[in-house]
């Protein structure tokens, strides 16, 4: 059910959007113990005024995604707030209240944010894996090295590839292949944190950024990854389990690095010597 947080200053609104809404969405107040994600915002001329930068602050938490706000005001106010529309006014409905009109701009509103949740998850997901794109993972992953950089917090970076992946599609056909990179991908997401990264970088290899990891918890990670993968088959269909391993290159933030490429290239580095040493290992620079 749509959560919708009220930002009202007028006593009567409050009572009357509460009666009009509760039987319908999930419905708080600003002053509620209310949940860290909101699906709508509802806020009157007054409360406009007092709570102006916390909603900037609420929209501002989930960019790029769409957090539509509604504005109650009158015909006489209406003109007042034009300069806000966009930014932090999405829409507007004048007082007094019509049930039927609330109901219909709240329900369009949601629907627009259901939208722009569908389109921003196409635009930052690989199609087959579910996991994040490499388009995504870059933009994400140089702000969380300027970020680490910032508070000089350790950053961590695993570039993943699976070992004779030619040889799956050659035998069994791509669409074993494409199986094969949907395990890995839901292996891979089973071994990490929320908190961290994973990406399809393109075709058989997956990156992993891991924050405020240091070396020796990178490498933790990587072989958990990589032993969740080695040690047990994937069942494709009832006659067919294959063994699949993977080598991955591990690469630690030095001071020097200001961009994410440098850091990716010294994971790819680290992945080629896992690959030179035998594969179905995990190999690290900087240890």
């Amino acid at each position: 059910m749509e959560k919708i947080l009220l930002m009202l200053k007028n006593e009567q609104n409050k009572k009357l959007l509460r009666e009009y809404l509760s039987q319908h969405y999930q419905v708080f107040l600003l002053n509620d113990h209310f949940p860290p994600e909101q699906d709508l915002l509802i806020v009157d001329g007054p409360g406009f005024r007092a709570y102006q930068e916390e909603i900037r602050k609420l929209k501002n938490q989930v960019h790029p995604l769409f957090l539509p706000s509604l504005l109650l005001t009158t015909k006489k106010n209406l003109r007042s707030y034009q300069n806000h529309l966009f930014h932090e006014i999405d829409e507007l409905l004048t007082t007094p209240i019509e049930h039927l009109e609330l109901l219909a701009r709240v329900k369009t509103l949601l629907k627009t944010r259901t939208l722009s949740l569908l389109l921003e998850k196409e635009a930052i997901t690989d199609p087959l894996t579910g996991l994040f794109n490499r388009r995504y993972f870059l933009k994400q992953g140089q702000r969380e090295l300027l970020r680490s950089r910032r508070h000089r917090w350790p950053l961590s970076l695993l570039m993943l590839d699976l070992d004779y992946f030619k040889k799956v599609n050659d035998v069994y056909g791509h669409s074993i292949g494409d199986q094969v990179l949907i395990r890995t991908a839901r292996r891979i997401l089973d071994s990490i944190r929320d908190v961290d990264i994973a990406a399809r970088y393109g075709g058989e290899e997956f990156v992993i950024l891991l924050p405020e990891t240091d070396a020796k918890g990178a490498m933790l990670v990587a072989e958990r990854i990589r032993e969740n993968i080695a040690n047990q088959p994937f069942h494709l269909s009832p006659s067919l389990a294959l063994s699949i391993t993977v080598s991955v290159g591990v690469a630690t933030l030095k001071h020097s690095f200001t961009d994410l490429h440098e850091l990716i290239d010294l994971a790819d580095k680290a992945l080629y010597e896992a690959k030179k040493k035998g594969r179905n290992i995990s190999f690290n620079l900087n240890l």
